[in-house]
């Protein structure tokens, strides 16, 4: 409708599909794909460096596509017999791809929680990994294994934040790698970790490496505990931490057997 009417809609459209090209490169953040938008934007706004996750200008990127799609159902609705039809399926299969239910769900607690429940005895303050590991763009994911945390309280290598720090950069990648020995050996010396957790069950297990920890690789000098769809993996305690800590204490009777 835009682009067959007057100038003034012409205008519209430019302006439309411009602030989502915009949004698009913006989103990118500081890479070379992203035609230096996000790095002119630095310069230009102060403070602009301290926004959190540029990917959220897609935002503009999705109101450019719903102001078009609401310019394109106003055209159909004015034809006659097909139009208000056409319409209301075109809205119904845009609901039925982008539906995520339930949008709310019990969360499992006490003794639904097997492997928290033995790490808060057993942890001993040493660090835990949970694989597969999220990369940057959908660590929102983690959120879950941050609520888990508030059980066992173990400083965990996963984490969901606005701000990502620089060491996850390095280390989910190396997480995503194991049982490679390599990816280990630098995830241990980076970050003393001592547990690690496979959700055996997480649809993106069977594409990764981590699969063969589920389907019965393991590392030498270390225990295996199985929780039906989980696998808990004791590396052993690393003689010192890389950083300061939360202080780490004793394990409780029986954790070793």
């Amino acid at each position: 409708m835009l682009a067959l009417g007057d100038r003034a809609e012409r205008t519209r459209l430019a302006m439309v599909l411009g602030i989502g090209l915009f949004g698009a490169l913006l989103s990118l953040g500081p890479k070379p794909a992203g035609l230096g938008i996000y790095r002119l934007c630095v310069a230009i706004f102060p403070g602009f460096r301290t926004a959190r996750e540029p990917h959220r200008a897609a935002v503009l990127v999705y109101l450019a596509v719903a102001i078009l799609a609401g310019c394109g159902a106003a055209v159909l609705v004015r034809r006659p017999r097909l139009g208000a039809p056409v319409t209301v399926a075109a809205l119904a299969l845009a609901l039925a791809a982008s539906w995520r239910a339930p949008l709310l769900r019990r969360m499992p607690v006490d003794a639904s929680l097997p492997p928290a429940a033995f790490l808060a005895r057993c942890g001993a303050g040493d660090p835990l990994l949970e694989l597969p590991a999220h990369v940057l763009a959908d660590n929102w994911r983690d959120a879950e294994r941050m609520f888990f945390s508030t059980y066992h309280w173990l400083p965990l290598l996963n984490g969901r934040s606005g701000y990502s720090p620089p060491l996850m950069a390095r280390t989910m990648p190396l997480a995503n790698r194991l049982p490679d020995p390599d990816a280990l050996a630098q995830l241990r010396q980076l970050t003393a970790v001592r547990w690690v957790l496979v959700h055996c069950d997480h649809p993106a297990t069977p594409k990764l490496p981590v699969a063969g920890l589920c389907a019965g690789a393991t590392w030498p000098d270390t225990r295996l505990r199985d929780f039906g769809v989980m696998r808990l993996y004791d590396l052993g305690r690393a003689p010192a931490l890389p950083r300061p800590w939360p202080r780490r204490g004793e394990p409780a009777e029986g954790c070793d057997s």
